[in-house]
């Protein structure tokens, strides 16, 4: 019976060395099934990654291509700028020039202050001119205007009518001095 009992152990181990050995086999055709479809992944994924490299290659080739076009826009561009800096320059020297004419500086002076080529010393000599004809034009005004005897008048009769100023001005006073009464 012994023999049967081990007979039976051996039969045993020997159904399950089989199925384990099933279930192996199983496990590997699995694993092999599993690889296969991750190298058909990885495969997918680097034609993909390949085509996205081509379509940025082409990308910045093109932009490459279109740079000198960007570069030649670029320096129209910074030329127009300029051109406006110096028509605005221009134009401000113009009116530099109307204002200080209107001022009374003569022409040469009108251009060293523009120009911006001058010395201090020019500077110094130009202001000075400036105020010493300021005082002249000054004097010479004060003296057309006014009289040694002032705004009181001068006492002699006016040629029109007759009467000296301080008698206009009596007469005046007196007019405006009078009450109406009603």
């Amino acid at each position: 019976m012994e023999n049967n009992e081990n007979n039976g152990v051996t039969t045993q181990n020997a159904q399950n060395t089989q199925n384990e050995t099933k279930n192996y086999q199983q496990e590997y055709e699995n694993q092999k099934l599993e690889i296969e479809r991750l190298k058909n992944a990885i495969s997918k994924t680097n034609s993909e990654n390949a085509e996205y490299k081509r379509q940025e290659a082409e990308r910045k080739k093109k932009e490459l291509d279109s740079l000198p076009e960007v570069e030649r826009l670029t320096k129209e561009l910074e030329a127009e700028r300029n051109a406006r800096k110096a028509d605005t320059a221009e134009i401000a020297k113009l009116k530099l020039e109307r204002d200080f004419s209107a001022n009374g500086f003569t022409a040469e002076e009108t251009a060293k202050l523009i120009d911006g080529n001058f010395a201090p010393k020019d500077i110094a000599e130009i202001i000075k001119a400036r105020v010493d004809e300021g005082v002249k034009s000054a004097k010479a005004e004060a003296t057309k205007s006014s009289t040694a005897d002032g705004l009181l008048g001068n006492g002699t009769a006016n040629k029109g009518d007759g009467k000296s100023d301080f008698q206009k001005h009596q007469e005046s006073r007196k007019q405006s001095s009078t009450v109406v009464e009603l």
